[in-house]
């Protein structure tokens, strides 16, 4: 799988999920990095590499 199209998926999964009160997710494909905001006002981020075997 491409890594732009791991993305995808992990940004489909985190905007559809019921368990996390997500208020914000912001994406920056250039730095393969999500932001993700909570409800609550925590925020974390999510760093995508691939690793080549």
């Amino acid at each position: 799988m491409r890594k732009d199209k791991f993305k995808d998926k992990v940004f489909e999964i985190m905007n559809e999920t019921e368990n996390l009160a997500i208020a914000d997710i912001e994406s920056n494909d250039h730095g393969d990095r999500m932001n993700i905001t909570l409800l609550d006002g925590s925020k974390f981020e999510i760093y995508i590499v691939e690793v080549k075997r």
